[in-house]
């Protein structure tokens, strides 16, 4: 029969003593991935934000071509004035778009 137990010296730790440090070269790896990913988070932030103007300024295009049309063009798309009056109320970085497509969804099951 076989002895499954393990010395301390065979599984690499010391008797009461902590496991082993990591080797400085997997630290270092460790610790260059962890930078490398607060670079990206920042880089994606930066982009976000600097998009943000572009993105109003599309969303408000998209909101002043649908208050130009009339109130039979916004019902054949599902809309209503009410709805344009709702969405216009919201701050500038939300999303018209989801509010208005779930307007025109709860329209359609009826």
């Amino acid at each position: 029969m076989k002895h499954f137990a393990m010395s301390f010296r065979e599984a690499g730790e010391r008797p009461g003593g902590p496991a082993p440090l990591r080797a400085p070269r997997e630290a270092a790896i460790g610790l260059l991935l962890g930078l490398i990913g607060v670079v990206i988070s920042a880089a994606t932030l930066l982009r976000r934000l600097a998009g943000w103007p572009f993105r109003v300024a599309a969303a408000r295009r998209a909101m002043r071509d649908l208050a130009d049309m009339s109130a039979r063009e916004l019902a054949d798309i599902g809309l209503s004035r009410q709805d344009l009056r709702d969405v216009s109320a919201l701050a500038l970085d939300d999303y018209p778009t989801r509010i208005l497509v779930m307007r025109v969804a709860e329209r359609a099951r009826r």
